[in-house]
């Protein structure tokens, strides 16, 4: 699939899951990832790494982190659930998190 779809379909949906990518494509989940890492994205760092965006939509603040609606993304592409990280959950939870974007 080409960039420009993945790129029409963010600009459309910010964050999405797999779920929805699924069904916006009609491709399954490992030619989804696949096409992803060609273009560049984030994974959620919150909810088990259920929200996707691409690599050029976060804004991310002075901690590396971004949030839009419930998904929580980190510049450092962490994963508190794996146990090893480079930022402090106790930090995360201290950050005053905003959305970056304006939502319609």
């Amino acid at each position: 699939m080409q960039a420009t779809r993945y790129e029409e379909l963010f600009q459309e949906n910010v964050v999405m899951t797999m779920d929805h990518l699924k069904l916006l494509t009609g491709r399954p989940r490992e030619s989804i990832l696949r096409d992803l890492r060609g273009i560049g994205y984030y994974s959620s760092y919150n909810a088990r790494g259920k929200f996707y965006t691409l690599g050029s939509i976060p804004e991310f603040d002075g901690l590396g982190l971004w949030r839009y609606r419930q998904a929580y993304f980190s510049v450092r592409r962490i994963s508190l659930s794996g146990g090893r990280s480079s930022i402090q959950p106790s930090i995360l939870s201290a950050a005053p998190m905003r959305d970056t974007r304006t939502t319609s």
